[in-house]
């Protein structure tokens, strides 16, 4: 077993990671959709987002949704019964120098993008929880019009503002941006609602409570 000194080691390193297409220095906006079809933006809006950030001369993007959205031809719910296709990404986006396009890789699982953007762009998926580990500014796309406000469902979106259309899209970034201070202290309170820190590292709590569990069952 390794010793307390490996344990207390930090998982993450104490500045961001910088990508290649960051050296242009503009802001980076990382589009992070989820592969629901009930809740998902990528459906009604995504294909019309990629390509406001193929035409823009303001902004990075790095694309990285859920690793599960083009794994399947077909994504389909229950309740609601709903059947999409989330098709495919235009060839000429990967070849954009501002343009960062990863369906699946371990940089989108490992934190390398939630840490590296300036921007999240996103709708229903929990890597919000990732970004918000520094508060930044962040917007969410809402096609669907839900009825969010209530919803603890939709808790996140409370941490930037919301759009339901493509063409408030640009308006709605730099409302993000202009607005951060707005945003920051709720951001903080949900980012220690979700995720734990303490003083103590993660994997020596995590071994912590696997040996407690293992001495009540021996008890």
């Amino acid at each position: 077993m390794s010793d307390k000194s490996t344990l207390a080691t930090p998982v993450l390193p104490a500045t961001r990671p910088r990508l290649p297409l960051q050296a242009n220095g503009r802001p980076t906006v990382l589009y992070n959709p989820h592969p629901s079809p009930q809740l998902s933006s990528w459906y009604r809006m995504g294909p019309a987002i990629l390509d406001y950030f193929r035409r823009s001369d303001r902004y990075n993007l790095i694309f990285a949704p859920h690793v599960m959205l083009f794994q399947r031809r077909v994504s389909a719910t229950i309740e609601p019964p709903r059947l999409r296709f989330p098709g495919r990404i235009a060839p000429e986006l990967r070849a954009m120098p501002h343009i960062l396009v990863d369906p699946g890789s371990p940089a989108s699982i490992d934190m390398t993008y939630t840490r590296a953007a300036d921007i999240y762009l996103g709708d229903a998926s929990s890597q919000i929880y990732e970004f918000l580990q520094t508060p930044r500014p962040a917007l969410f796309a809402n096609p669907h019009r839900h009825r969010w406000q209530d919803d603890p469902n939709f808790a996140h979106w409370r941490c930037g503002p919301v759009f339901t259309r493509i063409d408030e899209l640009d308006a709605t970034l730099a409302a993000a941006v202009a607005g951060q201070a707005r945003f920051a202290e709720e951001q903080r309170r949900l980012f220690d609602y979700s995720i734990d820190v303490t003083d103590t590292p993660s994997p020596a709590r995590a071994s912590d409570a696997i040996a407690a569990m293992v001495r009540a069952a021996r008890a």
